[in-house]
């Protein structure tokens, strides 16, 4: 079985945690602790973050920070405040989203979830998480009044055409040798061939139930 890796803690002085980006950011929530007892990185990249903040959450709990794209932050906001608590599955509270330095990006905070992570070869995890997620489809289908992003057939048309053209801008790379090229090309024209077939992607979600969009 594959085992999860710790994750990391970082060794930060008091005044260290006070200034650390999503401390900061949780302070804009006004909670009654501000304070950590500790920040673990869970993950970290250029265009996103999620820490630990342990300790300043409810009773003691740990706090999920997460620094992510607006778009991103806002859509999974609004899915913990607006979706999620109308339907008969369990989940997890959003605290609140707060504005980055950066106005390309958003702080997302979000109660832990525990450190147990969840495993595909257990087969208590995929039968507890297959029942959510039957629960979760389920019953949320009949909820059209929350307004979400338009994720039909258009929405993954402009994903493989974005995919295909930035196979296309590879292909210069030096770094290449024939044979990868020889691959990219490929896969290049297997975009081409999904784009040409595309009517009957549509076609096949026709009769699939699509929420309307409610006006702004």
């Amino acid at each position: 079985m594959k085992t999860m890796p710790s994750p990391a803690v970082l060794d930060l002085a008091r005044a260290d945690l006070l200034v650390h980006p999503a401390v900061r950011a949780w302070s804009q929530l006004h909670p009654a602790r501000i304070e950590p007892y500790g920040i673990e990185v869970l993950k970290q990249k250029n265009k996103s973050a999620i820490y630990r903040l342990i300790g300043v959450g409810p009773r003691g709990s740990a706090v999920i920070a997460k620094r992510c794209l607006t778009e991103t932050a806002s859509v999974e906001c609004r899915i913990y405040k607006e979706v999620l608590p109308l339907l008969t599955v369990s989940s997890l509270y959003c605290f609140g989203l707060v504005e980055d330095g950066d106005p390309e990006f958003r702080w997302l905070f979000i109660e832990d979830a525990g450190r147990e992570p969840y495993c595909l070869q257990l087969a208590e995890h995929r039968e507890l998480f297959s029942r959510w997620l039957g629960l979760l489809h389920a019953n949320g289908a009949r909820l059209a009044t929350i307004r979400l992003p338009e994720r039909g057939p258009s929405h993954y048309l402009d994903h493989l055409r974005c995919a295909r053209s930035r196979v296309i801008g590879s292909l210069a790379n030096p770094a290449l040798n024939a044979d990868d090229v020889s691959l990219l090309e490929d896969v290049a024209a297997q975009c081409d061939f999904v784009a040409s077939k595309w009517d009957q992607v549509e076609e096949c979600c026709g009769g699939i139930f699509r929420r309307p969009i409610p006006p702004a």
